[in-house]
This record gives structure tokens, sequence and C-alpha cells, in this order.
């Protein structure tokens, strides 16, 4: 009998979490399900107890790889995948007990080609201290003409960000060839994978339900395991959304939603730059021209945000453009804490 839901678990030295996260998904109350987990070279003990786990269950489909990354790993799972729906897992998180029978229910009913959920996100640092936060979706269905209208709200409801916020048909992200690039391998892969994602789709839903829970861990978490590599996926993120969103949509709303992608990397790589890391001046100024060379200023538009009472962004990108770098470090440190 063929599975309905394909879920994939890329998993890498994860052997304090990874029995809880099996456990979770073995529980569910949909049961018609193959979990396939792709041990990508972990060597904590790890492989072990999925080896374990799997000979009691004969739904988990157990795959060994070298270390090549978190991408390849999730694309090796979507290659052997034989369910009409996917589902993706981190090694160190949990879900709702009814995901996957909400889920499977509302894909089949709207006919779209992927459904994102709700998601609780709890940060924890090395002390142990927790700070929670929910993303919410609100209960509604997009259809290619919505999308170039709603675009602007996806970005800034934060719905183009994650993968395991979702259900996916595996013959959409086929026909599209919408994988992971191999070459974000230790986190940021979610976002370029999701310009490819949007860009290709004819309809999506969202749901209300918070139904997926996702550990910030550090030095666990798959989004925090190596910082070196943050600045150049933000300069990919800026290259792949200029070639595919002009390729979908007129250049008006293109722009209007290169715009906002753009705005949102330069507040991420400046708050990185001002509160989060320890580089030199000369290390940032690198940086900083790094990711302005990369924008297609041609393509931007910042008229809209005063317009619409946006003025942080507004004066954030209009000080970027301009190239008064220092005085957009000054504006950050003034705004300690503002992350978006």
């Amino acid at each position: 009998m063929i599975p309905e839901v394909s879920v994939i678990v890329p998993v890498y030295n994860a052997s304090k979490y990874i029995k809880h996260t099996i456990e979770k998904i073995l529980n569910q109350t949909k049961k018609e399900f193959e979990l396939i987990l792709v041990v990508d070279g972990a060597n904590d003990g790890s492989y072990e107890i999925c080896q374990n786990m799997s000979s009691m269950d004969n739904r988990i489909i157990l795959v060994f790889q070298d270390n090549q990354g978190i991408s390849a790993a999730r694309n090796k799972g979507i290659s052997i995948a034989k369910a009409e729906y996917i589902v993706f897992v981190d090694h160190d998180d949990l879900i709702d007990e009814n995901l996957l029978m909400l889920a499977v229910e509302k894909i089949n009913n709207t006919k779209s080609d992927f459904v994102k959920y709700g998601v609780r996100i709890e940060d924890v640092d090395a002390t142990g201290r927790k700070k929670e936060r929910l993303q919410e979706y609100e209960e509604k269905h997009y259809s290619y003409d919505d999308l170039k209208n709603e675009y602007v709200n996806i970005i800034l409801h934060e719905m183009d960000i994650y993968v395991w916020d979702g259900i996916y048909r595996k013959d959409f992200l086929i026909k599209n060839e919408i994988l992971f690039d191999e070459r974000y391998k230790y986190g940021g892969e979610d976002i370029a994978f999701n310009i490819s994602l949007f860009c290709n789709m004819y309809s999506f839903d969202s749901m209300a339900q918070v139904l997926y829970h996702h550990f910030n861990r550090e030095s666990q978490s798959t989004s925090l395991i190596n910082r070196n590599q943050f600045y150049d996926n933000k300069k990919m993120y800026v290259q792949l959304a200029g070639e595919n969103l002009f390729n979908r949509f007129s250049f008006e709303d293109s722009s209007k939603i290169y715009t906002m992608f753009v705005s949102r990397v330069v507040g991420r790589v400046f708050y990185q730059l001002v509160i989060g890391d320890n580089k030199t001046e000369k290390e940032k100024k690198e940086i900083i021209r790094d990711l302005y060379g990369e924008i297609n200023w041609e393509k931007i538009d910042v008229t809209r945000y005063k317009q619409k009472g946006y003025y942080w962004p507004w004066l954030r990108m209009k000080l970027f453009r301009n190239g008064h770098f220092l005085a957009l470090q000054i504006a950050y440190v003034i705004r300690n804490g503002y992350r978006n």
C-alpha cells in the first residue's frame, strides 16, 4: 500500500533529541505515512538510535549518507519518497499529533500546490533560557492572481521563510524542479526553496492552526550551526529573487515584491552586523559593499513604503541606496532589538 504522506527528517548529530522527534511523528492520529530518516554523516550515536527505532516500526525508511549538508539530505528524501504529499521535520523539532491528519485533509479539499500551517518557535540559548513566539497564519486560499497582490503580506508575515511549516504535493515539486540548493549546507536553504515555491505556484492555502514546534537551540538547530555562511546566503537570496520574480510577474508587481524582499535582507544583515557579530569595521564594510553590489537598483522602488506609512523600511532603504552605511548602522544601534 502506497502511503499518503512522506515525512522527511534530515539527521545530523542530534542524539539528544532525535528519539523524541521520531516518537512524536509515529504517534500521529493519521497512521498511513512513511517516515524517511536521512542520516547525514552523523557520528554521535544518532544513526544507532534511528536504526533501533526503524527495527520496531516498518513505516520508517532509514538512509545513511556521508555528510553533504541539510539540503542534500532533504533532496535525498524527496528522491525516494513514495507518497503524494511531502512534509519536512527538523531532527530536534516536535509536531502536533494531528498535523498529518489536518494538513492532508486541507490539501485534499483545496487541491492547492501546498499548504502552510502555524508554528511555535522556541529560542533556547546555551544556558537553557527560553523565549517563545508564535508564527500564525490566517485561514485563507491564495490563487495565482492573488499572489501578485498578496506577496508583500506574505513577506511581512514571514510565510516565505520556513519549509517545515507546510505540506507539499510531490508532483508539483518534481514538475517545477523545486529542490534544495545544495550550496546551502548549514542553513538558509529554506528561503531559497520558498522563492522557487512561490514563483511556480498556482494556488496555496494557509491554516490558522499551530501544528509545528520548532526549536532554535544554540549549536544544535540546523539554522544556527554555521554563522559564517550567513552573509553569503543573503547575497544569494537577492540574486535568486531577482531572477525568479521578474520571470513570473509584471515589472511593476515584481519591483514591489523585490523591493520588499531586498529590504528585509538588508535589515537582517545590518541587525546581525550591529547587534550580533563582533566583526571589524573593515569586515563590515566589505560585507555591506558586497551586498550593495548584488542588488539590481533599477528594480527597486521605495516610494510605496513612505506612501503606506512604513517609515523605517523607507529610511533603511534610502540610507542604504545612497551609501550612508554608517548612518544606517547608527540607526540600528538606536533601534537595538529590531529584527525586520
